[in-house]
C-alpha cells in the first residue's frame, strides 16, 4: 500500500497566504496614515515596493521547497490524488536516500529553471507530474524566475531578463527595472488585482497539478 503524500500543497498555500497577508497589511497601514504626514512620506511607495519584493521572494522559496519535497516523496513511491508515479530509476526506501540520489553528490540543487527541473525529474520518474507541469508552464515559470533573480541581484543580466519578463507578463517596462513596481501594479483581470496576487494564484494552480 503506497504511503499518501502529506499535505505539502496545503503548506504551500498557507505560505502564499502569509505573503499576501503581509502586503495587504502594509497597504492598509499606509492607507491609514494621514495624507501629507511625515509618517506617510516615510512609509511611501518605495517601501511598499520592497515589501512586495520580499513577499514574492518568500513565495518563490516556498515554491522551490514544494517542488523538492514532493518529488523526493514520489521517488519513494508516495501516492497523490490516488495515483503513484512511474519510477524509471526504481523506488527509494527513504526520503534521505532519494534526496541524496537527486542531489548527485552536490550539497543542494536549484529549482528555478523549469527546463532543468524537467530534465532532472525525468531521470527518476517517467513522464511524471513535475516534468509535465514544467513543460506546460515553462514560459511563465521562466518569467517568475526572472523576477526572483531581479529581486536578489543587481547585475545587468538580471535587469535585462526582468524587463523581458515584465513585457511578457504586463506588456510594459518598469522604471529602473524594479520588480516591486510590477508586483504592486494592477493586473487587467476582472476584478483587477495586483500582479503579486495573480502570480501567487498561478503557483497554486501549478501545485495542484503536481500533488
Amino acid at each position: 500500500m503506497p504511503r499518501s503524500m502529506p499535505d505539502l500543497r496545503g503548506d504551500l498555500i498557507s505560505q502564499l497566504g502569509e505573503s499576501l497577508d503581509l502586503v495587504r497589511a502594509a497597504e492598509a497601514a499606509s492607507a491609514s496614515m494621514p495624507a501629507g504626514s511625515q509618517l506617510r512620506r516615510d512609509f511611501g511607495a518605495y517601501k511598499l515596493h520592497l515589501i512586495h519584493e520580499l513577499a514574492f521572494l518568500r513565495i518563490f522559496l516556498a515554491w522551490e521547497e514544494f517542488l523538492e519535497e514532493t518529488f523526493v516523496r514520489y521517488m519513494c513511491g508516495y501516492s497523490a490524488q490516488g495515483t503513484v508515479e512511474n519510477l524509471s530509476g526504481g523506488r527509494f526506501a527513504t526520503i534521505t536516500s532519494a534526496r541524496q540520489a537527486l542531489y548527485g553528490g552536490r550539497q543542494y540543487i536549484l529549482w528555478h529553471d523549469p527546463t532543468r527541473n524537467a530534465q532532472r525529474c525525468a531521470q527518476f520518474v517517467a513522464g511524471g507530474r513535475h516534468e509535465v507541469a514544467m513543460h506546460v508552464w515553462q514560459p511563465r515559470l521562466e518569467h517568475f524566475a526572472a523576477i526572483r533573480h531581479r529581486v536578489a541581484h543587481s547585475q545587468e543580466d538580471a535587469r535585462v531578463k526582468f524587463d523581458q519578463a515584465a513585457i511578457r507578463l504586463a506588456q510594459r517596462r518598469y522604471p529602473r527595472s524594479r520588480p516591486g513596481r510590477l508586483l504592486r501594479d494592477w493586473s487587467t483581470s476582472v476584478p483587477p488585482v495586483r500582479y503579486l496576487t495573480v502570480f501567487a494564484r498561478d503557483f497554486r494552480t501549478i501545485a495542484s497539478q503536481i500533488a
